[in-house]
């Protein structure tokens, strides 16, 4: 399976082709519990991947290896 996001990727765009990521990125790391709420997920067309991992602490690089290594588990 190929892979189409970067670092540029818009965060909406990942979850809107995998949306049980948001029942599963909670366990990577709590703060992304609140991709659960409606309100906040209006706002992931505005950020990318590079905007979560600033605010996550993790390199952008190894959150996309993360979304890799999800989504393939779960295919």
């Amino acid at each position: 399976m190929e892979f189409p996001y970067d670092e540029n990727s818009r965060i909406s765009d990942i979850l809107n082709a995998y949306p049980w990521l948001v029942q599963v990125l909670p366990d990577y790391d709590p703060r992304l519990k609140s991709l659960s709420n409606p309100a906040v997920r209006a706002l992931t067309r505005k950020y990318t991947v590079a905007d979560v991992s600033k605010f996550t602490g993790y390199p952008a690089e190894k959150l996309l290896d993360k979304l890799r290594r999800l989504i393939a588990e779960h295919e």
